[in-house]
């Protein structure tokens, strides 16, 4: 991976886990499309690196992401809403 890719993926997360709120976060994401994807489970709502903006050749230790506070679940409903707002996701 290149130095300027790590220096923007640690830049990502420093600004990502400032965020105090829920509300911050979902913000944040939609003021920077495409960096974080958002994961929904049953149970839990979670950020990752998004791959359709970083890209990921090589082995690295990439920082933590805070998670969402409250998660809002898995459903087709709740990832159409997201697309609309242009806010990447994915179910797992």
């Amino acid at each position: 991976m290149k130095k300027e890719m790590k220096k923007q993926i640690i830049t990502v997360a420093k600004s990502w886990n400032r965020l105090k709120t829920d509300e911050d976060r979902w913000r944040w994401l939609i003021k920077n499309p495409k960096k974080l994807c958002i994961g929904l489970d049953s149970s839990d709502t979670f950020v990752n690196y998004s791959e359709n903006f970083f890209e990921f050749d090589d082995e690295y230790d990439f920082p933590e992401l805070k998670k969402f506070d409250e998660h809002i679940g898995n459903s087709p409903g709740i990832s159409v809403l997201l697309k609309c707002v242009k806010i990447e996701s994915e179910g797992v």
